[in-house]
């Protein structure tokens, strides 16, 4: 199989992110939600209120639906979603007519959910540190624009055979993916736990 991956040594060029974005689309190596249950739609419009959040979002069949969270942390590696972004979510209730004075609105229809965010399935080894007890490996992924981006994973060594014979620049899979913290920078990567991988080259 096939894997598309960038090293991240630098600040990606426009001409790079280009063939990045290529690669991504030309290969079966796609980005998978930690709890794919099939809601998905577009982001439109954010509107907040005290501990809530309103999300406007067009579904795969263009119908607009309006959404209601607590947090938007965690709907994808690098935190909040921005306006045109695909976002996921688990259902957690429906409700009609719901009215909210702080907007001075109401919803004719809303679903409460949790956002769930968007993992990558594979990537390129750049380090691995071993633990007495843990393995963390670093690897250079693609992200749902194209781009590059770092994400730490972290597994317990007996659920990683040979994970001690990994080298910088291999390519891996893993599975059972659960988002541990957000990204806040270069410096400070996402952290995305695993409990199995497979090296493919």
């Amino acid at each position: 199989m096939a894997l598309a991956y960038c090293f991240i040594d630098s600040e990606p060029s426009h001409s790079e992110t280009k063939r990045a974005s290529v690669a991504l689309q030309s290969t079966n190596v796609q980005p998978v939600v930690s709890n794919n249950n099939g809601n998905a739609g577009r982001l439109i419009k954010i509107e907040v209120e005290p501990g809530t959040f309103y999300l406007t979002i067009e579904d795969k069949n263009g119908v607009e639906q309006t959404l209601a969270t607590s947090s938007l942390n965690r709907a994808s590696l690098s935190g909040a979603p921005s306006i045109g972004d695909e976002i996921r979510w688990e259902t957690l209730t429906k409700d009609h007519q719901l009215n909210s004075k702080y907007l001075d609105k109401s919803f004719e229809h809303i679903t409460f959910v949790r956002l769930e965010p968007l993992l990558p399935i594979n990537g390129t080894v750049q380090k691995v540190s071993l633990l007495t007890n843990e393995a963390i490996i670093y690897v250079s992924v693609l992200n749902t624009d194209g781009g590059q981006q770092q994400v730490m994973l972290k597994g317990r060594k007996g659920d990683l055979p040979d994970v001690q014979y990994i080298k910088k620049g291999t390519n891996i899979t893993w599975k059972n993916a659960a988002l541990l913290s957000i990204s806040r920078g270069r410096a400070k990567p996402a952290v995305v736990a695993i409990s199995s991988l497979k090296v493919t080259s």
